[in-house]
């Protein structure tokens, strides 16, 4: 027989730190709330606690939601946030770990006269849980500090901000600030019984130093930290207040009311320093001195003889410890001596006794969860008050339970623990809980058997007088169904059956005892509620943590593990699966693969790596059959959407189709939309109007005057954003989309739509009001948060209007990530809000959608193929989707919107999607080979770094940088197509140069077919011919360049080309003169007229280091025109970052 240990909640907002606490449980088993949240529920470490974990995402309204669900599932013994901050206090440094005392909601103001005045709302943390954080004993490394935190909707990342004057000026103990404890605070408040605490570690300053910080590692450790503190606080609790255990150990839970040492303690009901009317008609309840004082609460386990005593008896000192029983507590703690009292018809329900919540004398062949109670024949209806013990059965033993008068109550009642109460042995075997017999009027007690006690643990709902109430005799699920084996029972609803609550033999409702102990519970004067939270007990108090099951299932039914695999040590891994996904999918795929650990398979440890990988670049290198230079060969493939594995296998060499599949499954999936800034979608009628692909293509037609004719010339010209639809899947559904559109099939798409000359008028049109493309719609979306953050909403309008981007990217970008994904890619880390959110505006002519495919590659071994398919039963389990994939706004696999795909976050999860069928592979070839004749052409100069760091060696590679620059150079302009026109620059310093500037022109820009005068080929020969003879020699003259280049590109403007600069560089602006500045430079290039942007690669390990803010020189360059910084610090990935540049054309 097992113990049964309390239960705490943990919540978290983001999965870094959900893991950190999630490394401290054990045991671990999956409870789903109805409404689909997801809690991971074990032994947590050396506490004593059972730990129910839950990531929810990020925000008050979710934290105070889930705070509710938690406690009605649960009724936890207390519930702790646990996670990262920003510090605002000077003296905390990033590592460092606050416990909130008191928590701020610093969104709620009033505006008079110009001026705000802070209307704050504050809740205090629980006195309990303060009092066993002060008297922890945490890591000795780790500073812990007890103060105020501020809770609101935004990530603070700036000291000068309006925000950090308001909390400076009217919140001003507050240590740090984070986006979720209000909402705990508030909803603990409200239930009015639940113990919450804060516990954060601080990951950053809130100085503008935030993704610096997060870059290097700063989130994990504080998360790390935190997790840490909040199990040194539940281990302190555990010892202090609850009494529980420490792992491998059997210690008896002290009463409520007793300090567990013996000493009489005298409660009042009432917290040290509260106030309110919290036991405030109740006498003071007395526990004598003695053995007896310190009594263990109900679940614990007393030594009884073993199972060969079939004869009932009572439990005596001399038995043996292998047949452990549950004692009912009473207020004496003498169980042998005393008399109860009867219940008498005068008793009302404040009255009303809390009953034991935990039957004994389960024989030992009765199994856990048995609907038998003890003694019941083999056959006989559970319930049946004429049953009898079986021959074969060990007998329930009776225990008598004994009650103390309560000093000048008025009436002498009993007054049991609030943890536990008395259980009684009738003489005709019928199991439930019953009344006590007066001591007056009854020399006997009555008695009663008790049913078969449970092994799980056991939670009531939050009307159950105890943690673990029991009810009546064998627990019953809906509709009168047993709740574990589901067949019905003799008693189908309230009141039915022996022990039901209203009949002579049925429990009292209980009575709210105030006490000191773990729960404060507040006498309620409802019998009818009394009644129905007895009848809630009985149907769900036995279950698995918070009890009930959902539609009539059991609770074991409800708590699966994810993985059918049994995990082994990633230590002694042998095998590795490797997982090639699309960039905007492999952060949660990783920490996904983290969560989901090492397997065994056929004899082998397998782990999981996961590398992020553009989704058109690994359909060519699969189709070529991924050679050594592609990077590691993957075993299992997701692409951003099911198109590229049709491509792949339509393009694929004979050797290579053999491993590709022909066809997958998704993981999740996220339909494409036209993403617009909220004052440009409303003008045009969001949410209630669709826009159509044929709408953006009139729109197109005239895209100067579009803005001004509805009245908002301010906007300027119609700018739309799209990704390349040879690398991205967004850029390609978007193509396809403008097809279907004109076609008006819904139907396949066929080669003769594609080669169409009007459906092809069409998509130009589309295409002429792109601004620029790009491999991913990252680019966008970080160049939007960046004008948007820049000049806010007047800036983002300028920058673009529209851009095709899947729905999971709008919702993520709403919500701070800045490139509409959960990514480690630079300048891509979390932040606030942005100043102009995105709408999604579905189109209503053609909705593709990206399904993410999960491709097992044909011909893996045995083991690897094994954990390839369990993995992706693990990833289509709502909880793994809910922690890993629902926050960043993604829907199931099969369609279903997360819990984040709301109009609050742009999105709409009722919308009405068009039905879509994806064309066959071939056609798809067609769509790129006639999009890549249809584009924006581009107008791009190329200024590379020739200075003497570009001689340098390449570890490990046996080439200098330049070296390999030259033989990536078919990268750099072999994708560039005959409408395009282009130039080359090359730079180091004046000196080296003529002695007048910085640079020099090796090619003038022009068509790339075209002899340049007085040349003997075409430009594109020229191009690589002189990237070929290319000497490093001199310093870096990098802002002088930049400057000269905009301003050369500016002079040859198309205003129908996307005008840009490719910029490579390995170094810093050194060895020239000091102008001009960089803020220089960054004034007249940053201009919107004109636009050139700059997209930028800083080339080597030295190249462009980072400023005290996290930032370099090249991103700030890029950042300043629309542009964007590419990172090759790693040379011998320069074709792969040449390719991803030039896509943007």
């Amino acid at each position: 027989m097992t113990d049964s240990p309390p239960t705490v909640v943990i919540l978290t907002a983001l999965p870094v730190e959900y893991l950190a606490v999630r490394a401290h449980l054990t045991d671990v088993l999956r409870r789903e709330h109805p409404s689909g949240t997801v809690f991971d529920c074990g032994r947590l470490a050396d506490t004593g606690f059972t730990a129910a974990l839950a990531l929810i995402g990020e925000g008050n309204e979710t934290a105070a939601l889930i705070t509710e669900q938690a406690h009605h599932l649960f009724s936890p013994r207390a519930l702790l946030f646990v996670g990262v901050a920003g510090g605002l206090s000077d003296e905390l440094e990033i590592g460092d770990v606050v416990v909130g005392t008191r928590i701020y909601a610093y969104h709620g103001a009033k505006v008079a006269s110009g001026t705000s005045l802070a209307r704050p709302r504050a809740w205090e943390a629980s006195w309990r849980l303060l009092q066993a954080a002060l008297h922890a004993t945490f890591d000795p490394d780790v500073t812990v500090r007890y103060k105020p935190i501020a809770a609101g909707e935004v990530v603070l990342n700036d000291r000068s901000s309006d925000l950090a004057a308001q909390l400076r000026q009217s919140y001003n103990d507050a240590a740090a600030i984070e986006m979720e404890s209000a909402g705990v605070g508030r909803a603990a408040h409200l239930l009015g019984r639940l113990d919450a605490l804060t516990i954060r570690g601080i990951s950053d300053k809130a100085d503008g130093h935030k993704h610096a910080a997060d870059a290097r590692g700063m989130q994990q450790l504080a998360a790390t930290r935190a997790a840490s503190a909040a199990v040194a606080v539940l281990r302190e609790l555990g010892r202090s207040v609850v009494g529980a255990s420490p792992a491998g150990t059997r210690e008896t839970w002290p009463d409520p009311g007793s300090d567990g040492t013996g000493v009489p303690v005298t409660s009042s009901g009432r917290l040290p320093g509260a106030g309110g009317p919290a036991g405030a008609d109740e006498p003071p309840r007395t526990h004598p001195a003695g053995p007896g004082a310190a009594l263990p609460a109900t679940g614990t386990r007393i030594p009884t003889a073993g199972p060969q005593d079939a004869v009932p008896r009572t439990h005596g000192p001399g038995d043996g410890p292998h047949d452990a029983v549950p004692l009912p507590v009473t207020a004496t703690g003498a169980p042998e001596d005393a008399t109860p009292r009867a219940h008498t018809p005068a008793d009302g329900p404040e009255d009303a006794i809390p009953h034991s919540s935990t039957p004994v004398g389960r024989p030992t062949d009765t199994a856990p969860h048995s609907p038998t109670p003890a003694g019941r024949p083999a056959g006989t209806a559970p319930h049946s008050p004429t049953a009898t013990p079986r021959p074969d059965d060990a007998a329930p033993r009776p225990h008598t339970a004994t009650t103390s008068p309560v000093p000048g109550s008025g009436s002498e009642h009993a007054q049991p623990s609030a943890e536990g109460s008395s259980t009684w042995t009738s003489q005709t075997g019928v199991s439930t809980p019953g009344p006590y017999t007066s001591a007056e009027s009854s020399p006997t007690p009555a008695t009663r058997t008790t049913p078969a006690p449970q092994t799980t643990p056991e939670h009531p709902t939050p009307e159950s007088p105890s943690r673990a109430h029991t009810g009546t005799g064998t627990p019953q699920g809906p509709h009168g169904s047993d709740s574990n084996t589901g067949k019905p029972t003799t008693g189908s609803g309230p009141g039915s059956g022996s022990g039901g609550p209203g009949t002579p033999t049925g429990p009292r409702p209980p009575r709210r005892l105030p006490s000191l102990g773990p729960l404060t519970r507040h006498p309620r004067a409802s019998l009818v509620g009394l009644a129905l939270a007895v009848v809630l007990a009985v149907l769900f108090g036995t279950l698995w943590p918070g009890g009930g099951s959902e539609g009539g299932q059991t609770a074991a039914n409800s708590i699966k593990k994810a993985s059918a695999l049994p995990s082994c040590s990633p230590g002694t891994a042998d095998t590795t699966l490797r997982i090639a996904a699309s960039v905007d999918l492999s952060k949660s795929l990783i920490d996904a693969a983290g969560e989901y650990g090492a397997r065994k398979a056929q004899g082998h440890c397998v782990k999981i790596a996961v590398d992020g990988v553009n989704s058109g670049t690994a359909m060519r290198a699969l189709a070529a059959g991924w050679s050594e230079a592609d990077g590691p060969a993957p075993d299992v493939w997701s692409p951003a959407g099911s198109d590229w594995l049709a491509l792949a296998r339509t393009r694929a060499t004979p050797e290579a189709l053999r491993k590709l599949p022909e066809t997958s499954e998704p993981i999740v999936t996220s339909p494409l939309t036209i993403a617009m800034p909220d004052p440009m979608a409303r003008a045009l009628g969001w949410p209630e109007q669709r826009v159509g692909w044929k709408d953006l293509a009139q729109w197109a037609e005239n895209p100067q005057d579009f803005w001004a004719r509805r009245g908002q010339k301010q906007w300027g010209a119609l700018k739309l954003g799209k990704t390349n639809p040879d690398y991205s899947t967004s850029g390609l559904n978007a193509t396809i989309g403008a097809f279907y559109a004109r076609t008006g099939t819904v139907g396949e798409l066929s080669e003769q739509n594609v080669d169409d000359p009007e459906n092809q008028k069409l998509v130009r049109a589309i295409e002429k009001s792109v601004v620029h493309y790009g491999d991913t719609t990252l680019t966008f979306l970080a160049n939007l948060r960046a004008a948007d953050d820049k000049g806010g909403r007047e800036e983002a309008l300028r920058y673009i209007s529209a851009v095709t981007v899947e729905e999971s990217s709008v919702v993520a970008y709403n919500r701070g990530y800045p490139c509409g994904a959960y990514s480690d890619e630079p300048g891509c880390a979390r932040t606030s809000p942005p100043t102009t959110p995105l709408r999604s505006v579905y189109p209503k002519d053609s909705n593709p959608r990206s399904d993410h495919p999960y491709i097992t590659l044909n011909g893996l071994p045995a083991q690897k193929t094994a954990v390839a398919r369990d993995f992706l039963r693990y990833l289509h389990d709502r909880s793994v989707f809910d922690a890993f994939f629902g926050p960043y706004g993604f829907r199931t696999h099969d369609g279903r919107p997360g819990a984040q795909v709301t109009q609050d976050n742009g999105a709409r999860d009722d919308v009405e999607l068009t039905q879509y069928h994806a064309p066959k592979g071939h056609v798809l070839a067609r769509v790129q080979e006639v999009w890549a004749k249809l584009r924006r052409p581009a107008d791009v100069l190329v200024v590379i770094d020739t200075s003497t760091s570009m001689d340098d060696k390449v570890p490990g590679e046996g080439r200098t940088k330049m070296e390999l620059l030259k033989a990536a150079e078919p990268a750099l302009f072999g994708q560039f197509g005959p409408q395009d026109r282009v130039g080359l620059w090359k730079f180091s310093n004046a000196a080296n140069m003529g002695g007048i500037h910085h640079y020099q022109q090796l090619v003038p820009i022009g068509p790339l077919d075209e002899r340049p005068p007085g040349a003997d080929t075409t430009r594109r020969k020229q191009l690589t011919r002189e990237v070929q003879g290319l000497v490093p020699n001199g310093a870096t003259g990098l802002y002088g360049t930049v400057d000269a280049a905009v301003a050369s590109l500016r002079a040859s403007y198309d205003p129908d080309a996307i005008n840009a600069i490719v910029l490579l560089t390995d170094g810093r602006n050194e060895g020239v003169p000091d102008k001009p500045t960089l803020s220089d430079v960054l004034s007249r290039i940053g201009t919107p007229d004109r636009r050139v942007r700059v997209f930028t690669i800083a080339y080597g390990a030295e190249a462009d280091q980072q400023d005290a803010g996290g930032r370099t020189v090249l991103e700030k360059i890029a950042t300043a025109t629309g542009g964007r910084a590419y990172d090759a610090r790693d040379p011998k990935a320069i074709v792969d970052v040449l390719t991803s540049v030039i896509s943007n054309f």
